[in-house]
């Protein structure tokens, strides 16, 4: 009797996007293209001004596994590290309380930002309404949770009476 054991070579080099890094647990020659042996463990780490979203942070790490396959392939996960962008709002203006149309409490309108994934970022202000007339600062802070970036703006709001 005999018995036969197949074994994979290792995993085939790793590709990566423009901007990533790939390192790895175990030491071969890139330049020869030598195969990964099983049980390599690489991270894919983005270069400067880029990021990988915390959605796909999972996907970073890959494994060399006895089938000579990794346990992932997905390799495009850096995005530009950009903060959230302003898409409407954020400017001054004057509210009228008539008593009539409009009264106190005057609900202060929010800033809109566009996220990563064209999503909405989370916007927090410090003062989401008025109860008295004159001029109100509001200082808003988006938060892109993928990306871990913010920005801010501040404006007026100038509350009158007819």
């Amino acid at each position: 009797t005999f018995s036969v054991i197949v074994k994979a070579p290792g995993c085939p080099p790793l590709s990566s996007d423009p901007f990533s890094l790939v390192s790895c647990s175990e030491v071969r020659n890139a330049a020869e293209d030598q195969f990964h042996p099983v049980g390599d463990v690489c991270e894919l780490n983005c270069q400067l001004g880029y990021v990988i979203p915390k959605g796909r942070q999972e996907w970073s790490t890959k494994i060399c596994l006895s089938n000579g396959i990794w346990s992932n392939d997905i390799i495009h996960l850096c995005q530009k590290h950009q903060n959230p962008q302003l898409s409407r709002g954020c400017e001054d203006y004057t509210v009228v309380v008539d008593n009539l149309t409009v009264s106190f409490p005057v609900p202060v309108s929010t800033p809109v930002f566009k996220a990563f994934n064209d999503t909405e970022a989370a916007v927090s202000c410090s003062l989401p309404q008025v109860i008295a007339y004159g001029t109100h600062v509001n200082n808003c802070t988006a938060t892109d949770a993928e990306l871990g970036t913010v920005s801010s703006c501040t404006f007026s709001v100038n509350v009158k009476a007819p």
